[in-house]
């Protein structure tokens, strides 16, 4: 069953429209972007957006997984909201016969 996100206005279904960004390069990223804002993606009855990814940091073996969420009230108020998942790798060996 789809997750509702739960804001602090209101809550949103997760019906909406998604956009994933490739790792090809900081120029497919920039024109992406670019396309999003000129084709009007985030519009006047804009809400709820929820920007997802994932980071590792290599000396601690650590994951993250970033969520940051923007909310705007109907009066123009932007609220923002970040929220940090941690994982660790897990440990494995490997035995040689």
């Amino acid at each position: 069953m789809p997750r509702v996100n739960l804001g602090r206005i209101g809550d949103y279904p997760p019906s909406g429209h998604t956009v994933t960004i490739p790792q090809q390069g900081y120029d497919t990223e920039k024109w992406m972007l670019q396309c999003m804002r000129e084709s009007g993606f985030v519009a006047r009855n804009t809400r709820y957006v929820q920007v997802d990814t994932q980071v590792m940091n290599f000396e601690t073996k650590l994951f993250a997984t970033l969520q940051i969420n923007f909310e705007f009230s109907a009066t123009g108020r932007v609220l923002p909201e970040l929220k940090v998942f941690m994982l660790r790798r897990p440990r494995y060996s490997l035995y040689y016969e």
